[in-house]
């Protein structure tokens, strides 16, 4: 191949292409995921077992075609954060008695956890008045740290997660979206279903989260 020929193809392409069609260097793949690719893969843990300080969240998509449940805390040794999907489906009509099942049947728990500005607060509402369930309802401020908990805790491998597809798939599709100094993770810009990582993120948080609301009513 002559250099005029490679000199055509360098001002017909984008420099990734030329460098991917050209050069032979290969993607960067996970280089633009919230969380690093390498961490997170590292991250996975398919028998991960939470024992201490439970916590469930959950998130629903922008068209409420799909909402996570998800469990985090901390495992036996309390060294380790992780998160587990407990459940994902269609709609939100499932999602109420199930979380009231895990509270009431698991003493654990010491939180429900759901963003107000998320089309999950919606449930806060009836999970609180017809299932006899207090949520801890989580603001902007807190996304920004929960993301910045995130990021630094499954970098730093002191995060574990479930290793699921879902779980996964919601990771790699999740996008960022700017809150001031800090960021948080955009639904809208989501092309696929991000609810299983948004509500792992906010689970992790809520883990370490000093005031919380005792979710069983008549605990304190």
């Amino acid at each position: 191949i002559s250099l005029e020929t490679i000199e055509d193809e360098y001002n017909a392409m984008d420099e990734d292409t030329f460098r991917r069609d050209r050069l032979g260097e290969w993607d960067d793949d996970g280089a633009d995921t919230v969380i690093p690719l390498v961490p997170w893969e590292q991250a996975a843990d398919e028998g991960l077992t939470l024992v201490h300080d439970l916590v469930v969240a959950i998130d629903t998509s922008p068209n409420r075609s799909t909402t996570s449940v998800v469990l985090a805390g901390l495992t036996a040794d309390r060294k380790k954060r992780g998160i587990r999907l407990v459940a994902r489906g269609g709609g939100t009509d499932w999602v109420m008695p199930l979380v009231r099942k895990i509270v009431h049947e698991n003493d654990g728990v010491r939180a429900v956890v759901i963003d107000s500005a998320s089309p999950a607060s919606s449930m806060i509402e009836i999970l609180q008045q017809r299932f006899q369930v207090r949520v801890t309802t989580l603001q902007t401020r807190h996304m920004a740290m929960a993301c910045g908990q995130a990021y630094d805790g499954f970098v730093n491998g002191d995060y574990k997660h479930d290793g699921s597809t879902e779980m996964t798939a919601a990771m790699l599709g999740s996008a960022k979206r700017d809150l001031q100094d800090s960021w948080g993770l955009s639904r809208k810009r989501a092309e696929v279903d991000i609810s299983a990582f948004v509500a792992g993120v906010l689970a992790l948080y809520g883990v370490a989260l000093k005031k919380v609301e005792r979710p069983k009513i008549g605990e304190r």
